[in-house]
This record gives C-alpha cells, structure tokens and sequence, in this order.
C-alpha cells in the first residue's frame, strides 16, 4: 500500500452502516466542515450549503420520513429499527440549487461529499454517502426539512453524509474486472 496518508485514507475506507451514539467532538466537526468547505467548484462558483446536523430528533423524524416513503412502494421491507443514516450522531445535509439554475452543482456538491467522507476517514471517523434522504425532501415535508436545516432559498438536497464512530466494520471490496484502460 501507498505511504501517502492520503491515499491511505481513500484506500481504507468503507461504508459504516452501524455507530456508537457517542457524538464526534466539535473540532473534528470544525475539521469536516472546512474539509467541504475546501472542495473546488466550477468556476469557484462555491454553490453548495451544508447543513451539519447533530440533532437526534430532527435526524430521526427525516429518518421516519424515509421509511414512511419506503413502506409505501409495493414489496418494500424495512425493519423496526430502520435509520435511513444508520443511527450516526452527525449528518452533514449537501444541497445545491437545481441543475438548471446552476450548471454543474450535483457535480461539486459530489466532490464536497468526497472531501468529507476522505477527511473522516483520516480522523478515524466511519461514515456513509447516502442518497436516500431524498425521499423526505421529496415528501409532503420536504419544505419544511429544508426550513429546519437552514437551506437557503432555492437550494435543494443532493446528497448526505452521516458520520460518527463506527460500531461495525466493513471487508474492502474489489473492484470488478475491466474498470479502467490506460491509453498511452
């Protein structure tokens, strides 16, 4: 493996579906959010907000949201205990304006995901990139989410990050075959 901490922290790190409810301290909070804050932005256009979110409360009512969508498609199971940010204390909530307002926002509230799950990892944190808390947004009280977090007008949610101590860990998985070429 590479020495580089950085490319160790990439080649380490996993998706942690399970932490501890002890909260991480505020400046390892302070560290994620100047790690999104460094993420680069198409003509450093910085039209991204992240709400860091350490309130239990709010973090389960978006959580009972998502299970309620869920439990309304056919077929679909979850259990009693479902936690759409799998019980993490910190959820750090990436939203951005529509793709049409502003060319490229899925694409740098990506790399700021990517900075955060990166810098986690480098603080020993486990995390998870999550996707699924869209379905509140998409909900009967996905304005109201949007309010309690702080989005400024116009902005919607990207994408997720929950974050804390992790209570299970996670094998690597590889990479399937033929994934890259090198042309030279």
């Amino acid at each position: 493996m590479n020495q580089n901490p950085v490319i160790q922290a990439i080649q380490a790190r996993r998706s942690i579906r399970g932490y501890e409810s002890r909260q991480i301290s505020p400046e390892e909070r302070q560290a994620l959010i100047e790690a999104a804050l460094a993420a680069p932005t198409g003509g450093n256009r910085q039209a991204w907000f992240f709400a860091v979110c350490q309130n239990k409360a709010l973090l389960d009512e978006i959580s009972l949201e998502v299970k309620n969508s869920i439990l309304k498609k056919p077929s679909a199971k979850v259990g009693e205990d479902y936690s759409v940010h799998f019980h993490a204390p910190t959820v750090v909530f990436i939203a951005a304006p529509a793709e049409d307002k502003v060319r490229g926002a899925l694409l740098d509230a990506g790399i700021a995901a990517e900075n955060i799950v990166i810098a986690a990892q480098g603080l020993g944190l486990g995390n998870i990139l999550l996707g699924m808390p869209r379905e509140a947004f998409n909900s009967a009280r996905g304005a109201e989410f949007e309010k309690r977090l702080g989005f400024p007008e116009g902005y919607e949610f990207k994408v997720a990050v929950a974050v804390g101590y992790g209570s299970v860990t996670k094998e690597k998985t590889q990479a399937g075959p033929n994934k890259y070429a090198v042309i030279e």
